[in-house]
């Protein structure tokens, strides 16, 4: 999945549809992040079924190239997100 990941966001990156700062583990973060908000589905699902595609969409132009500003806090390095994906697997 991760050589998919990189494949699909190099194309991006090169017609200039993505940030040129985004890496592999930023995809990955947001892939989690929305892992939550769909597993928060079940609180929400009475009220506001669909309200994990709003924060989708959201999520997803906050990586286009379009009026992207310099972000400050360096991506996560691979071993950072590996002890990270460690870490969540023993919270549940």
């Amino acid at each position: 999945m991760c050589q998919q990941i990189e494949d699909v966001l190099a194309r991006a990156q090169e017609a200039g549809q993505a940030r040129p700062d985004i890496t592999r583990a930023d995809i990955i973060n947001l892939i989690w992040s929305n892992g939550r908000i769909t597993s928060a589905t079940d609180a929400t699902s009475a009220t506001a079924p669909t309200a994990w595609r709003r924060e989708l969409y959201l999520m997803l132009d906050a990586y286009r190239a379009e009026g992207a500003h310099v972000i400050p806090e360096p991506p996560m390095t691979d071993d950072q997100l590996y002890d990270a994906m460690v870490h969540l697997s023993k919270l549940r």
